[in-house]
């Protein structure tokens, strides 16, 4: 028997240790490893728990994690899949090739990119995001808009800085139009209706309110549904923001009764656990773009960017 040197490298230290190997010759490995972090917030088995924290890593790279000790729970390695209760500090530890690109290329040409966003993952912002992750793989693109972290579907970014000034523009004056489909509790009034109403942002809390009137430092908003269908407690909606600001569909659409299943920031959250959903059921499935006919992204105008299948 041989034993084998390996370092493991955490937060910038680098961790040392043996392992043996039979007719090996000593040599380094060292690992790169990512560190996630978070606080449970229900009484729930570890492995559950961290497959609905992080859907962009693997299910073996999760066991395999806990397998190794490279999962902590306040404070202490685990190795088992334990329960967790709430108010309990997680860390897990895998290495970068664990975590899943998060989404795919729905459309490419020369001058822009479509990506298919899952939930659980930022357009531009933290780590592993889509920005990031297209330019490791050597592509060079600008961020136009955003969707929500846990919100998945249809992102545009430019690949050039032309298409970036005209898509930025065009965002900004409404000519890019953008459909979402949202699965609620409970069931309209009205089968389709235009909501007019007002937005006040609260950056320190990462949420807003919505008013029926305008008050200080408010936006107006306007937000369009319509009725796809209905289930037993549940409705699906087709909804169309002629406004974006922050958290509109989810805030506009709970302030009206029917929050969006699944939104722990605006929802049920007893609903919610009823459901076993813990990320809001809203996907960005269509985008309709209006560009004046001399633009130089004008033949888009006659493309079809639209998600025929998505999950809730």
């Amino acid at each position: 028997m041989s034993k084998k040197f390996w370092a493991r490298v955490f937060l910038g230290k680098i961790f040392l240790g043996y392992k043996y190997f039979s007719n090996s010759a000593c040599c380094d490995i060292i690992y790169a490893m990512k560190k996630l972090e978070y606080t449970s917030k229900q009484k729930i088995r570890l492995v559950k728990s961290l497959q609905n924290e992080f859907p962009e890593i693997a299910y073996s790279a999760i066991v395999s994690a806990i397998r190794k000790k490279d999962v902590v729970v306040c404070g202490k390695r685990v190795k088992e899949n334990v329960w967790l209760e709430v108010g309990d500090n997680v860390v897990m530890f895998v290495e970068d090739n664990a975590i899943r690109q998060g989404f795919s290329v729905f459309y490419e040409d020369e001058n822009i990119i479509v990506v298919n966003k899952q939930k659980g993952v930022e357009v531009c912002d933290g780590d592993n995001n889509v920005l990031q992750t297209m330019e490791k793989n050597g592509k060079k693109v600008f961020a136009v808009h955003r969707i929500d972290k846990n919100t998945s579907g249809l992102v545009v970014f430019a690949k050039n800085q032309i298409s970036y000034n005209i898509l930025l523009e065009a965002f900004k004056q409404k000519s890019v139009e953008k459909f979402y489909r949202a699965l609620v509790f409970g069931v309209p009034q009205k089968s389709e209706e235009t909501l007019v109403a007002y937005l006040v942002k609260d950056a320190e809390k990462s949420l807003v309110k919505i008013y029926d009137e305008p008050v200080e430092a408010s936006s107006k908003i306007i937000t369009k549904y319509k009725l796809v269908k209905t289930m037993e407690n549940t409705s699906e909606l087709d909804v169309q923001i002629l406004t974006g600001k922050t958290h509109q569909i989810r805030a506009h659409l709970a302030h009206i009764a029917l929050p969006i299943v699944g939104d722990e920031k605006y929802g049920d959250s007893q609903q919610n656990k009823k459901c076993h959903k813990k990320k809001q059921c809203l996907v960005a499935y269509k985008l309709k773009f209006n560009f004046e006919a001399n633009s130089k992204l004008a033949y888009l105008n006659q493309k079809h960017f639209e998600l025929q299948n998505f999950d809730w």
